[in-house]
C-alpha cells in the first residue's frame, strides 16, 4: 500500500510557479485545448509558462501550476477567496515551487535576490512557507539557488 501512495503521490503532484504578473498572462482560455510546448509566443506572453512548463518536464514530473491561467473567476468574490485560501495548501502538497525572478539579471549582484519585487507581493511568504523545496530562477531562466542552499547557508551561519 505505501508504494501504491508513493507512485500516486509522485505522479500527480505538480509544480508551481511562484512569480509576478507581468503586463499581460496567458488566461486559461489561451491555453485550454492547446500544447503548451508547440504554442506560438501570443506577443512573448507564452514565453514565461512555456519555459516554466519545460522545467517542469525535464526536472521528472507531469504537472505544472501556474496562477495566471488556472480558470479562477475573479469577478466572483466567493470562488475568489476559496481559491485563496487553498493556495497554502496547494503550495504544502507540490512537489517544487519555481520562482522567476524577472528582475534578477544573468549578471546579478550581492543582494539582487532580496531586492526583487518578487519579496514585495502578497503571497510570496506563505509560497515560500508552504513549499518543501524551491528553486528560484533569474530572468534569462538560470537556476540561481534553491532551499536546499539557503538551508545550508543558514545552518553555516548558525553553527
Amino acid at each position: 500500500m505505501e508504494r501504491i501512495t508513493e507512485v500516486v503521490a509522485t505522479y500527480f503532484r505538480c509544480v508551481m510557479l511562484s512569480h509576478r504578473w507581468e503586463g499581460k498572462e496567458p488566461l486559461l482560455q489561451d491555453i485550454q485545448d492547446k500544447i503548451v510546448y508547440k504554442m506560438n509566443s501570443l506577443g512573448g506572453i507564452v514565453i514565461k509558462l512555456r519555459t516554466f512548463c519545460e522545467i517542469a518536464r525535464d526536472a521528472g514530473h507531469r504537472w505544472a501550476w501556474s496562477d495566471t491561467c488556472c480558470g479562477i473567476d475573479k469577478s466572483n468574490n466567493v470562488e475568489l477567496q476559496e481559491s485563496l485560501n487553498s493556495i497554502f495548501v496547494w503550495y504544502r502538497h507540490s512537489a517544487l515551487t519555481i520562482v522567476y525572478l524577472l528582475d534578477v539579471p544573468p549578471s546579478f549582484k550581492s543582494g539582487a535576490l532580496a531586492k526583487s519585487e518578487w519579496n514585495r507581493r502578497g503571497w510570496t511568504f506563505q509560497e515560500f512557507l508552504a513549499s518543501k523545496v524551491v528553486l528560484f530562477y533569474r530572468n534569462d531562466w538560470l537556476h540561481c539557488i534553491s532551499t536546499i542552499t539557503l538551508q545550508i547557508t543558514k545552518s553555516l551561519l548558525l553553527s
